[in-house]
């Protein structure tokens, strides 16, 4: 396993699930390798880059939810946590999960 395209969990292939075109065979508990190390490691670490739009979509979408989410933690667990409302905590972990994207995205070009 050496390119990012290599399946990231490879198995031992039986050749009773290859078909006669090479590819395997989708109806048996083994037959397809599934995702090459490149999309398993773009998806644990939230990186929306592996080429395929609709699974960077999903990742993407993700990665904002966390972040909003690791910033509601922080608003309420500060001590100040009784001046906010729970609908204006949750549109500022947005926000603010918002802003921080948006600042990734200038360091990355």
């Amino acid at each position: 396993m050496t390119l990012a395209s290599d399946p990231a969990y490879p198995f031992v292939p039986n050749p009773q699930m290859q078909l006669a075109d090479g590819t395997w065979d989708q109806n048996t508990e083994f037959g397809d390798p599934g995702f090459a190390k490149l999309h398993r490691a773009c998806i644990d670490l939230l990186i929306p880059a592996t080429g395929d739009a609709e699974l960077d979509a999903l990742i993407a979408q993700a990665r904002r939810r966390e972040m909003a989410k690791e910033a509601m933690l922080g608003f309420l667990s500060a001590d100040r946590h009784d001046e906010f409302s729970i609908g204006g905590c949750s549109k500022d972990a947005v926000a603010t999960a918002d802003a921080l994207l948006r600042e990734l995205a200038k360091e990355s070009t």
